[in-house]
């Protein structure tokens, strides 16, 4: 009933391969038809061709899948000859090329697993068909041509890459042209993404996929009042454009001038470009493999800071490399801070910061905002920038972190505070991330100190302030909620509260992490305050006690029922009395001190005979 037909040429290294093909004739009733043969005539495959776990399959002149067949290789299938595939495309399992001559690769192979190039002599080519990388192209050694016919597949479950770095001994090479491809997540309709050019010379032109139109080189022009929704009547627009750090600023203050159309021409090496895309497509685009090579640099030159408010330094780049990169080190002349528009997920329509971190990984051809500390600078990404994986998200060490989000109307946003003994209060260029403003009508969350705004607020955990405004842009009209995320992560005692400055209500976050309120998109963003109390800091208290704070050169006294007399007095380091008065009233009292040097002050308030005091920095 059964027919196994094996050429006398079989010459398979392995006596576990003749006691496989046994095991599965006798155990799942297989039925290999054809002519399997290797050695000197190769291997042809008409049927099924399973090779098992522990195996390796030595094919020492040419291996042909012809139509109807199929491989089935839980491990290893080395080939020295030219390998054909006119059967079914997915190949499951390590393929190694290492012939010491000339290959040829044709036909349509998806390889799952790994491809590698592993050869003594002689290039192996891609002469026709279609050879995909769903996971790694691995160059051992020798050299492949991809000729245009190699594809880097992404797609929903992944992205492949090259490998010739992960290993010391690597010295193989990838010429000719390459293609790469981008999975674009999400499911909505024309979204904003962020993405670059992993491969030389890749034309504007081929990104089909976004129907590019609007004229080449168009600066985007805004309405008089610069609403992010909309451009003036007679703005050139896209579906792909380019972000000029210098503008020119056609109206003061207004970022969208900095965008131009693109629609023509070659995409820079390491630049970034935002398309509009719908969520789930898949961008492919092709050029020359010059972007990886074990002693090549791959660079965006002369990024600049022109000291404008629009501008500020942001430079849009992306990974140029065909492989992710880690972010655990900025190059030279960069803040540390990276920032990623969310196309999709909790935080879709929003700049997400990650600062420099070991697990920090970055796809290949992500594009993401980077700062130029100073001068000129130059974005220069050196091959030893490259990991292995497939990143979404890094892993973060939350220690003394915490997390603000806030939710309304579908849309979130979210800030981050975090405490160390090795930062100051200030901004720390490898420590700290600026906010970058929603472009859509939807919530904004920053922190702010001493002028600067902050998507991450790296303070110092024995001398920070006790207090930080936390400012809202609502975006939206409606119910509003805050959640404070990770105040379990703390190593030392620590108490949070949220001030709401428009209902004068003060509640621990510690104690109940939620918050809810109302707000229109037209209010005031300064709504907010945090006050922190850490390690041995006297706890503020809520409800129906006391509570005193100082803030911006005032003191702030809540008294929440009053009868008869009360005071306040300050006293300076030295025990001395600079300050008094009587003037407090039931709720909340603010005493401007801006008067009294900055410093170190006990605030003493006094209420029917009954003492509170506070240590304040003013």
């Amino acid at each position: 009933m059964f027919r196994l037909m094996i050429c006398f040429y079989l010459s398979i290294h392995s006596t576990k391969f003749h006691q496989m093909i046994k095991r599965k004739l006798l155990l799942s009733a297989l039925v290999l038809g054809g002519c399997f043969s290797a050695g000197a005539q190769g291997l042809t495959n008409n049927t099924n061709l399973y090779v098992g776990t522990g195996v390796t399959l030595h094919v020492d002149n040419d291996l042909e899948n012809r139509t109807n067949g199929t491989v089935h290789n839980d491990s290893e299938i080395r080939v020295t000859g030219d390998f054909s595939n006119l059967g079914t495309e997915v190949i499951e399992n390590l393929v190694v090329l290492n012939g010491s001559g000339n290959q040829t690769i044709t036909g349509n192979s998806a390889f799952a697993d790994v491809l590698e190039i592993d050869k003594s002599g002689g290039v192996a080519t891609v002469a026709s068909g279609t050879v995909s990388i769903e996971d790694i192209l691995r160059l051992n050694s020798g050299q492949m041509n991809a000729n245009g016919n190699t594809i880097i597949r992404s797609q929903p479950s992944g992205t492949g890459l090259v490998d010739d770095f992960s290993d010391p001994s690597y010295n193989g090479s990838l010429t000719g042209n390459l293609r790469v491809q981008r999975f674009l997540p999400g499911s909505f309709s024309f979204g904003y993404y962020y993405i670059g050019s992993a491969v030389n010379n890749a034309s504007v032109s081929e990104l089909s996929e976004i129907g590019l139109y609007g004229p080449d080189g168009g600066q985007i022009i805004p309405l008089p009042q610069c609403n992010f929704q909309w451009v003036d009547i007679n703005s050139p627009y896209g579906s792909m454009f380019e972000w000029h750090e210098d503008g020119p600023w056609l109206v003061p203050g207004c970022q969208q001038s900095g965008w131009f159309v693109r629609s023509s021409g070659n995409m820079q090496n390491g630049r970034g470009y935002a398309v509009i895309a719908n969520g789930g497509t898949t961008l492919e685009i092709g050029g020359s493999i010059g972007n990886t090579s074990e002693l090549s640099t791959v660079s965006y030159n002369g990024l600049t800071n022109s000291g404008t408010v629009e501008g500020n330094g942001w430079h849009l780049v992306s990974n140029p490399l065909p492989s992710p990169i880690v972010w655990d080190a900025p190059p030279a002349g960069f803040d540390a801070q990276a920032h990623f528009f969310q196309s999709a997920g909790q935080y879709g329509g929003t700049y997400q910061p990650i600062l420099p971190n070991p697990s920090a990984l970055i796809a290949s051809q992500q594009g993401f905002y980077v700062r130029v500390s100073g001068g000129p600078a130059n974005f220069a990404l050196p091959q030893s920038y490259r990991r292995l994986g497939d990143p979404a998200f890094y892993k973060e060490d939350l220690t003394n972190t915490f997390d603000i989000v806030v939710e309304a109307q579908g849309f979130a946003d979210k800030t981050r505070i975090r405490f160390s003994r090795n930062v100051t209060n200030g901004f720390d260029l490898m420590d700290d991330a600026n906010k970058i403003t929603a472009p859509n009508a939807q919530p904004t969350l920053k922190t702010r100190y001493r002028g600067v705004e902050y998507s991450i607020n790296s303070l110092n955990l024995e001398d920070h302030p006790m207090t930080v405004p936390m400012d809202l842009i609502p975006g939206v009209t409606g119910e509003f909620r805050f959640s404070a995320k990770h105040l379990d992560q703390f190593d030392v005692e620590a108490h949070v509260y949220l001030e709401d400055l428009k209902l004068d209500k003060i509640q621990e976050l510690t104690v109940n992490p939620v918050y809810m309120f109302s707000a229109n998109e037209s209010d005031d963003p300064e709504r907010f305050l945090l006050h922190f109390r850490l390690g041995e800091e006297e706890p503020m208290f809520t409800g129906d006690e006391m509570v005193i704070y100082a803030h911006n050169q005032s003191a702030f006294v809540f008294l929440p029922e009053l009868e008869g007399r009360a005071e306040l007095e300050v006293f300076n380091a030295l025990g001395d009395l600079v300050y008094q008065t009587t003037d407090l009233y039931e709720g909340k009292n603010e005493i401007n001190l801006i008067n009294i040097a900055t410093g170190a002050y006990i605030l003493r308030a006094t209420v029917n005979g009954h003492s509170t005091t506070r240590k304040v920095i003013l």
